[in-house]
């Protein structure tokens, strides 16, 4: 497996410790899971021009809508 360092501003950081807190897990695992959720994304947004991500409520009524800039 490779090993990086990596810098995050201080904000980030913060971020990235309360997400593993709350997932009771490490930074390393939340960076893994935020990388394989951006491949995904990118790959099912790619397939077809005008794909959307939408997320909607119980309903089905939508409540956002990701938009991806390269």
């Amino acid at each position: 497996m490779a090993k990086l360092t990596v810098q995050f501003p201080e904000k980030t950081n913060t971020t990235l410790t309360a997400l593993a807190n709350d997932q009771d897990t490490t930074k390393t695992a939340i960076i893994r899971r935020a990388i394989t959720l951006l491949k995904y994304v990118m790959r099912e947004l790619n397939k077809e021009e005008g794909r959307r991500l939408i997320i909607t409520d119980k309903d089905g009524t939508v409540v956002k809508e990701l938009v991806m800039t390269e």
